[in-house]
């Protein structure tokens, strides 16, 4: 029986940032210019900076959101297979524990994969203050949206934990090597489906997270 290895893809994510003017308001070119030197903490940017900034700081977001669907298309296809693949897997391990010893020409695939989706722009918004000077709906919606991102991100890291743990007691194992034994099996089958159980919250979480991309990109149009 062999056991295919567990493959992990990390898309990389593209920095998108955004350079700030270093301008102030003077009312006066006296003692006023001499405060705000000494204070720059109290001076305050241009009401256009702050359309400026926020412009920025949404177009990169919505490029950003763009780039993060793309990543995910076709990923409840892919898990689907990975599902499929764990349900014969199950089967194998089944036969083993009840004839042990393997079906012929048996083979096993252990699967779980890291989308890793990018947010430079969430957390750039956020460092600049970006979001302060956003409507509350708007800033609302972003800030569902990353947070989904950030629970599918926990949600794929314990599947492949979940994963390795499944193939562990197998991992080892060469064609000459005799069948693991039905104690062996149980313990795999006993793991296989926890790893089924954490693909079930990883697709819930994909459905949620492709539904608000859709929807974002279909309400902020390019």
């Amino acid at each position: 029986m062999s056991v295919l290895k567990i493959a992990i893809s990390a898309p990389s994510a593209t920095l998108i940032t955004s350079e700030m003017p270093s301008r102030f308001l003077g009312a006066r070119r006296s003692s006023a210019s001499l405060s705000n030197a000494r204070h720059p903490r109290l001076s305050a940017p241009p009401l256009h900076h702050h359309r400026h900034l926020v412009h920025e700081a949404e177009a990169s977001l919505h490029a950003e959101i763009q780039h993060n669907a793309d990543t995910l298309s076709g990923a409840l296809k892919d898990l689907r297979k990975q599902q499929d693949a764990l349900k014969k897997d199950l089967d194998v391990l089944n036969y083993i524990v009840k004839n042990h010893k393997a079906p012929e020409n048996a083979s096993m695939e252990i699967g779980a994969s890291n989308r890793d989706l990018a947010d430079v722009a969430w957390k750039t918004a956020q460092a600049t203050a970006a979001v302060s000077y956003m409507p509350y709906p708007e800033v609302q919606e972003y800030a569902e949206i990353y947070s989904n991102q950030n629970e599918l991100k926990t949600a794929d890291q314990q599947a492949i934990r979940d994963a390795i743990l499944s193939i562990a007691p197998l991992g080892n194992s060469q064609k000459s090597d005799p069948d693991p034994t039905g104690g062996h099996a149980e313990a795999t089958r006993e793991k296989i489906e926890i790893l089924e159980g954490q693909l079930s919250l990883v697709e819930g979480i994909l459905k949620l997270l492709d539904g608000q991309y859709k929807k974002f990109l279909s309400s902020h149009p390019a």
